[in-house]
């Protein structure tokens, strides 16, 4: 999925939970500056994914067209599908990885307790292989022990 694609998908998405955004709430919500954030918007309204309704007292109303729900649920249709894709490339190339890097042994600690070191996790349950430690930044001496033999 290209950025323009997630992009939209984003204000899309943002709309759709709050119609009285204001632009300057968006840009802020999506990191994004609020002169691009206009020019996004106005691609959409263009496009005919968003209406624009001016209501007193100066303030813009932006409700999602049918065709732009149409748009919205194709693009997170395809953002599941590269996120799964993306998902499956990570576990195969970790699993390679471990495979190569275990050579043998049983017993495994991890260093990190981020989301590919949860990755790695389930993966090391999958291969029957024992995580006896988990290492992190914080602290690095006293490893946190999930062993059978330790209380958790």
């Amino acid at each position: 999925m290209d950025a323009e694609s997630q992009r939209d998908l984003q204000l899309l998405q943002a709309l759709e939970e709050q119609s009285t955004i204001t632009q300057r709430t968006l840009a802020s919500r999506l990191g994004i500056a609020l002169g691009l954030t206009n020019l996004y918007l106005k691609r959409l309204v263009r496009k005919g994914y968003v209406k624009c309704v001016t209501v007193p007292p100066n303030r813009l109303v932006y409700l999602v067209t049918p065709q732009g729900l149409a748009i919205k649920a194709r693009l997170t249709y395809e953002f599941m599908k590269y996120s799964l894709d993306f998902y499956r490339d990570v576990r195969r190339h970790l699993r390679q990885s471990l495979s190569a890097g275990v050579s043998g042994r049983k017993r495994i600690a991890v260093y990190g307790t981020g989301d590919v070191a949860e990755l790695v996790f389930l993966l090391l349950k999958e291969m029957g292989l024992e995580l006896v430690a988990v290492f992190d930044d914080e602290d690095r001496r006293v490893p946190i022990h999930l062993g059978k033999d330790t209380a958790a």
